[in-house]
């Protein structure tokens, strides 16, 4: 079954039992919160980490391990708060027991009880689907001749330069840093631009400096067709020329978001990890159900962006994207990409149109992102 309800219905006819997997700040501090929104209460709790068993005192709930979960002959829904990280492979470990059904985090903030409840939305004020434009996928005829600026900026000790295993032809690389070029020598295909020539960088996060630069690469390559921005943790494994199959008439290409679904879901799930509070996502829902956005319009994942850089409506958008921002409440970018594409009348769907088999065809991710500040 697809829906997350229609699961947990399905359980509690079948009389399942209830574990909350994940101790940690996610399913220690709103696990039971979540599940009161289904009319559950956990029988057991479950971690990798024997230490937080060890401390876990509820009466009503039994702490058991991750190896007796994973050989339960008791049918059992799971409910996995960890990190969007590492649930996928946590899933897939518990998925290998029949006898278990897995929901993650992930697809509770996704589920329409949760939204309603945790950011008091009326979702039937939400708008439908918006469908791409037919010859969204167009292919470009003269693909081979158009140069492309490959780029990333790397600020603050956040993440460590990747180098591309993919070198191509009329594709020159770039690394936006506040080091001193002599850290990047050994990097023979790298051009190196410091942060403080391309933006006064007084009073502004590493966060900040980091998107101004992913949402203006057409200004800082206005002499290439087209930029492509990539996070630092992101390595370059096959030919990103591919992507100008997908590029449509807005001019500005991503992946589908893989876990949230709209903003509010991720609005809910950036409150859950303590990066925004309740209230403040509840006011941010409110303001986006009121302009409009609805729930099933597509989401994007901003780690791999492609713009075309003279288009004038690529570029609006993006100048756009980088005011709500710099004056959102969280500094979350992803979360205010549908409001200005949908000021300028441009479906989410006309964005999210690189197919997901090329995600990891063309990109590997290397690292977890670091310690500072960044969403």
């Amino acid at each position: 079954m697809y829906d997350v309800e229609e699961r947990i219905i399905w359980c509690k006819k079948n009389s399942f039992k209830i574990c909350i997997y994940g101790l940690g700040k996610l399913g220690g501090n709103n696990g039971a919160m979540l599940l009161l929104y289904f009319d559950l209460v956990a029988d057991y709790v479950c971690d990798a980490d024997p230490q937080k068993l060890l401390c876990w005192s509820h009466n009503y709930t039994e702490a058991i391990s991750r190896e007796v979960l994973l050989n339960s002959n008791e049918r059992v829904l799971v409910f996995v708060f960890v990190g969007l990280g590492i649930v996928d492979e946590v899933k897939g470990d518990l998925q290998n027991n029949k006898n278990l059904i897995v929901i993650t985090v992930g697809e509770l903030c996704n589920s329409y009880t949760v939204l309603q409840r945790y950011l008091k939305l009326n979702l039937k004020s939400s708008r439908k689907i918006a469908e791409p434009k037919v010859n969204l996928l167009a292919k470009r005829a003269n693909a081979s001749k158009v140069k492309i600026a490959v780029f990333t900026c790397i600020v603050g000790d956040y993440d460590d330069y990747i180098e591309p295993i993919k070198i191509e032809e009329d594709c020159d690389y770039y690394l936006i840093t506040d080091k001193k070029k002599d850290s990047f020598s050994r990097f023979h295909n790298l051009n190196i631009i410091s942060i403080s020539d391309v933006i006064n960088c007084d009073g502004m996060t590493y966060v900040d400096q980091n998107r101004y630069c992913k949402m203006h690469g057409y200004k800082l390559f206005e002499d290439y067709d087209y930029s492509l921005y990539l996070d630092g943790n992101i390595r370059i494994i096959g030919s990103v020329r591919k992507l100008l199959d997908y590029i449509g008439d807005c001019g500005l290409i991503m992946f589908e978001h893989r876990f949230a679904k709209n903003p509010y879901s991720d609005l809910v799930y950036t409150s859950l990890i303590g990066k925004i509070t309740r209230e403040d996502s509840i006011d941010i829902a409110d303001f986006f159900l009121k302009k409009g956005i609805g729930v099933n319009e597509g989401y994007a994942e901003c780690g791999v962006m492609l713009y075309e850089n003279a288009n004038i409506k690529m570029r609006t958008i993006m100048n756009e994207w980088f005011e709500l921002y710099s004056n959102g409440l969280v500094k979350r970018d992803q979360i205010y990409l549908p409001l200005a594409t949908g000021k300028f009348g441009v479906s989410m769907r006309d964005i999210i149109g690189i197919p997901e088999a090329m995600r990891n065809q063309l990109f590997q991710i290397m690292t977890r992102h670091g310690k500072n500040e960044r969403a």
